[in-house]
């Protein structure tokens, strides 16, 4: 008899221990992911000098003691503006992105 009321128990907290198990996960797994930041960074380090981009802005610093050596922006290229009825080839590529196809028509 008591074999028996340690084998109930026992599977009884085994159970118990799947639906929580299964309520963890399914939480987690229907868990929105965070979204990146309009500012993303990136780190590079060499021997001498740790380079942080954030944004459009690129830093310097030194390995050693981290003091910031320089800093300088980056300016980013115009992106692709997608095309709207009328709008004409020329128009939808920034200055530096135009094809030679466009500049030759010109």
């Amino acid at each position: 008899m008591t074999k028996k009321i340690g084998i109930a128990i026992s599977v009884t907290f085994i159970g118990i221990l799947m639906v929580v198990a299964a309520i963890v996960w399914y939480d987690s797994a229907t868990a929105q992911p965070p979204f990146p930041s309009p500012e993303a960074s990136a780190i590079c380090a060499t021997n001498d000098y740790v380079y942080v981009l954030s944004g459009d802005t690129l830093y310097q610093f030194k390995a050693a003691d981290l003091k910031l050596m320089g800093k300088t922006r980056i300016e980013k290229e115009p992106r692709f503006r997608p095309g709207k009825p009328g709008m004409m080839e020329e128009e939808r590529f920034p200055p530096s992105r135009k094809t030679p196809e466009v500049e030759e028509r010109k």
